[in-house]
C-alpha cells in the first residue's frame, strides 16, 4: 500500500512517497551553494524523498539541472535494466514535462527513442497512469494516422512510469518555423491538411494543438522529412453525434486554420 508524508527537519520541507515496508534504500545528500538536497529511492522503484527548495541563484539552478539530469538518467537505466531493456547513449534533455517528468534521448535496437519519465505521486491513485494515458492515445492516433509517432513500448514500476517512442531527428517544431521565417516547403502544407481530414475523418480530436506539439523531422534514419503530431496525453475518439460539437474539435480547427495560414504567405514570398 502506498502512503505520502510530509518530512520536517532542519534541511526543510521533504515529501516521501513509500511502502509499508523499506529495504534496499540508497540515498543522497548533496549541498550546492550552501543548500542542502536530498534524494532518497529504493532499488525497487517504490520509494521516494525528494527535498523541495526555492533557489533562485541562476548557476546554482543550472547545477542543479545536471545534478537532476544524472540522477534521474541513473534511475531510468536501472528500472530498464530491471525489465531487460538495454538502451545505450543514456542522455538527459533536461527538458520537463508536466512536473516530475522528464526527457532522455537513447538508443535501443539500433535506432534513436525518446523516453519520458514521470515520478507517480500518491495523490494520482484511482485516477489514470499519466503516460499510460499517452501511451494508449499515442497508439490509437498512430494506427488512424500517418502523422502520428507510434510509440514503442510503456512500462509502470511502482512509482514510475516510462514512456518509450521513437526520436524525431534534426527536428524543428513548426512554431520556430514560422518564427524563425524559415522555408516551409508545399509538401508540409499538404501534410498538415491530411493530417487534419484524417482526423476528422475518425474523429480524433487533440486537445492541445499548438506549434510546439508538431515536429519537422525524421525517425528511423529516414531521409524524407515530414510533420509529427506529438503530446497526445489530451487527446480523445468521439462518435460521429459528439465529435463535431465538442470543444477539442473546434480548438484544433481554429488551430489548423492558424497554422495554415501563417504557412501559406512563407510560401509565396
Amino acid at each position: 500500500m502506498i502512503k505520502i508524508e510530509r518530512v520536517k527537519d532542519s534541511g526543510g520541507s521533504y515529501f516521501s512517497f513509500h511502502t509499508e515496508e523499506l529495504s534496499d534504500c540508497m540515498a543522497f545528500r548533496i549541498t550546492l551553494f550552501g543548500k542542502t538536497f536530498r534524494i532518497n529511492f529504493s532499488k525497487k522503484f517504490d520509494y521516494f524523498l525528494i527535498a523541495r527548495k526555492t533557489i533562485k541563484n541562476e548557476k546554482a539552478i543550472a547545477y542543479t539541472k545536471v545534478l537532476l539530469g544524472d540522477l534521474t538518467s541513473f534511475i531510468l537505466e536501472q528500472a530498464l535494466e530491471k525489465e531487460g531493456l538495454h538502451v545505450r547513449n543514456l542522455n538527459s534533455l533536461l527538458t520537463y514535462g508536466v512536473s516530475p517528468t522528464f526527457n532522455f534521448k537513447g538508443e535501443l535496437d539500433g535506432k534513436s527513442v525518446f523516453i519520458k519519465l514521470h515520478i507517480s505521486s500518491s495523490n494520482t491513485q484511482g485516477r489514470p497512469s499519466f503516460l499510460r494515458t499517452e501511451y494508449e492515445n499515442g497508439m490509437l492516433f498512430s494506427s488512424r494516422c500517418p502523422y502520428g509517432l507510434k510509440p514503442i513500448t510503456y512500462l509502470e514500476l511502482s512509482r514510475l512510469e516510462i514512456l518509450i517512442t521513437p526520436f524525431v531527428e534534426n527536428a524543428l517544431t513548426l512554431h520556430d518555423a514560422m518564427r524563425n521565417g524559415k522555408d516551409l516547403e508545399e509538401e508540409y502544407i499538404i501534410q498538415m491538411q491530411e493530417a487534419r481530414e484524417c482526423m476528422k475523418k475518425h474523429y480524433l480530436a487533440h486537445g492541445d494543438l499548438h506549434g510546439d506539439n508538431i515536429l519537422i523531422g525524421t525517425i528511423n534514419g529516414e531521409i524524407k522529412r515530414k510533420i509529427y503530431i506529438i503530446d497526445l496525453i489530451n487527446a480523445e475518439q468521439f462518435t460521429s453525434d459528439t465529435y463535431f460539437d465538442s470543444s477539442k474539435y473546434k480548438s484544433d480547427e481554429r488551430n489548423f486554420n492558424s497554422f495554415l495560414r501563417e504557412m501559406h504567405p512563407k510560401l509565396h514570398k
